[in-house]
């Protein structure tokens, strides 16, 4: 009972850790996003950025990739 007490929390902590490093890498792209389109383009045409309907797909993708592969790699050979 016990191990699976800590199998379940090492899942949650992995889980956690790549919706964190999800949200930072789309972050990011999405910071250089707006960066590129502000140099190309006048501060008051500035709406969204060209990727804005891709950065949540983006996020998702990422947060599901990250999640297997930290939970396959650490989780799962020690389990």
């Amino acid at each position: 009972m016990k191990k699976k007490i800590v199998l379940i929390r090492r899942i949650v902590a992995y889980s956690c850790l790549s919706l964190f490093l999800s949200f930072i890498i789309s972050s990011l792209i999405e910071i250089i996003g707006i960066m590129i389109v502000l140099g190309r383009t006048n501060i008051h045409d500035f709406d969204a950025t060209p990727l804005q309907p891709y950065l949540y797909t983006l996020f998702v993708i990422l947060f599901f990739v990250f999640d297997i592969l930290l939970i396959k790699k650490f989780v799962l050979k020690r389990g």
